[in-house]
């Protein structure tokens, strides 16, 4: 049967009404998934940021952080916790 077996008949409201049906489930998803995705997106951003390597005076050690505290030495600026902890390895933070 081509054309979707309506040769020689009308298409009534009722015929319609699935895919109307269809189209507003669609719409209901698509606007939801838009809504996670606008709200999902400023946590991906919390994951990434300033991190720094602060040498405290005080104890002579460093660590990362993500503010520099009164008292701390900055020992460098990085976008990623893994590449500050990674560089940090390689300081000598002990005076």
């Amino acid at each position: 049967m081509p054309f979707g077996g309506h040769l020689g008949r009308t298409m009534t409201t009722s015929d319609h009404e699935p895919k109307i049906r269809e189209k507003k489930f669609m719409r209901k998803y698509l606007i939801g998934a838009v809504l996670v995705g606008a709200f999902a997106t400023p946590a991906f951003a919390l994951t990434e940021g300033p991190y720094f390597v602060g040498l405290n005076t005080t104890t002579h050690t460093c660590s990362v952080v993500t503010k520099m505290e009164a008292g701390m030495k900055m020992m460098g600026k990085y976008k990623t916790k893994a590449a500050a902890e990674k560089d940090m390895a390689g300081m000598a933070c002990r005076m």
